[in-house]
């Protein structure tokens, strides 16, 4: 096992697990500074085709809503209700309807549908085949797409799970965090570890032949050897795709207010790193290959395409409340809050808080970002779209991190080393704007 003390000096002044890395892009101008301006040249982009080499992209579609609220979540939602899930559903109708008839649309081919949240699994049998056919229908969504629906263990029932096979869906992603009943309950996870692996069985007997699970560590009063056996667990299970987290406490989430409050313990850098290592090294031994930076383990021949076409080079749709995404060089995201969102499609306007048009370094160190994101960067690959090899854009960030020996940097290629696959989210942050790195380096975290 890596020297910890010697991996913490890396990076001594920042926590090496949130998701910083999920968008790594300079600050938004929002509506209220001139973001207007952006959003209105997002229409100059969609009425051309795309004329890109890569045409693949990626539709993820967030649904707000849960029937309970887990003590460590920050992501906006709302407790399900009849009424609000209607509205939702006719706003996200007329969203997708805003963006169907526009030529870049049409021109492109997404290869990848991702229905996220909140838990999609709250929806009925009909409202989720609903919204997997309108998209089929409504956009060029190809006919081996990759589809998947989140969902939770206690509510994707089998009437559900038949509804979205029916309509398209090949693969379920279930947040299981935890096999160890003691630490759901901390976690407020609705169900017992006996429930979770029936409910991943039965999503089996259903007919999804992919599976992809949630796992986290560093949580209050866990150990090592939990971690050991919660990979063991999903591992004996024959999962295709086995994702570790480690816990970020979110400020204003039950889990935060407690750990303020004293009544559960902080998390713990150094044991942070012993169980990642720990769960790389169970994972290893599993067979499972990694995929990316953010702890996504694969069997052998298997991948994910959401993350993939989600975090790479090519455009993507994201509908709904908080949803990010990015379409040829413009990047957004969609309001946080329902009501807001429902306001601004009245008018029959993007539900875009802030957009953004790219110049070309920005798009560069996006791109940097999120190659790092998977490990490596193909240095001919970028040299191609930028006129630039890697080296001649960022030659002190390069620099930097070799020096660290955060990466390696041959003919082909510049490549995480170990130390850099352990920090390897702050690696991609090196590329980030300076302001919003800045920024990051103060944040509180505990």
């Amino acid at each position: 096992m890596q020297n910890i003390d010697a991996l913490l000096n890396l990076y001594d002044s920042r926590n090496r697990g949130v998701f910083y890395a999920l968008y790594p892009l300079p600050p938004y101008e929002n509506r209220d500074t001139g973001g207007s301006r952006a959003i209105d040249s997002l229409d100059q982009i969609l009425t051309g085709k795309n004329t890109t080499a890569v045409a693949a992209g990626h539709i993820y579609i967030h649904i707000p809503f849960c029937d309970s609220f887990c003590s460590f979540c920050g992501i906006p939602k709302r407790i399900a209700a009849p009424d609000l899930i209607t509205g939702y559903l006719k706003a996200l109708k007329q969203e997708i309807d805003m963006y169907a008839d526009k030529a870049y649309i049409q021109s492109c081919h997404f290869r990848s549908l991702y229905l996220g949240g909140g838990t999609p699994s709250v929806l009925s049998p009909r409202q989720l085949g609903w919204i997997l056919k309108y998209c089929r229908d409504m956009l060029p969504v190809e006919k081996d797409a990759e589809i998947t629906v989140e969902g939770s263990t206690h509510n994707f029932d089998a009437e559900k799970l038949e509804a979205a096979l029916e309509k398209g869906a090949n693969r379920v992603s279930y947040g299981v965090q935890s096999f160890n009943n003691t630490l759901r309950k901390t976690l407020g996870l609705q169900d017992r570890a006996e429930d979770v692996i029936h409910a991943l069985k039965m999503t089996r007997k259903a007919g999804f032949e992919e599976m992809d699970i949630d796992l986290m560590y560093n949580l209050p009063s866990q150990t090592e050897t939990d971690v050991e056996t919660d990979f063991n667990m999903a591992a004996d299970l024959g999962l295709e795709n086995i994702s570790f987290y480690p816990l970020h406490l979110g400020e204003g989430t039950r889990l935060h207010e407690k750990v303020r409050a004293g009544k559960l313990p902080p998390g713990d850098k150094a044991l942070e790193l012993r169980m990642y290592l720990k769960a790389a090294q169970a994972a290893k031994a599993a067979g499972y290959e990694q995929q990316s930076i953010l702890s996504k383990w694969m069997l052998p021949g298997k991948r994910c395409l959401a993350e993939k076409h989600r975090m790479g080079d090519h455009d993507c749709l994201a509908l709904g409340p908080s949803g990010n995404g990015n379409i040829a060089d413009y990047t957004y995201r969609n309001v946080n809050a329902l009501e807001d969102y429902f306001k601004l499609l009245r008018k029959e306007s993007y539900p875009i808080d802030r957009g953004l048009q790219m110049s070309p370094q920005e798009q560069m160190r996006r791109y940097m970002a999120r190659a790092f994101s998977f490990l490596s960067v193909d240095k001919n690959e970028f040299e191609k779209r930028f006129s630039l090899t890697p080296e001649q854009a960022f030659p002190e960030e390069i620099n930097r991190l070799q020096h660290r020996g955060l990466i390696d940097v041959n003919d082909q290629e510049i490549r995480l080393t170990r130390a850099g696959e352990v920090w390897g989210q702050n690696v991609c942050v090196e590329f980030c704007d300076r302001q919003w790195r800045e920024d990051l380096v103060t944040e509180e975290m505990l």
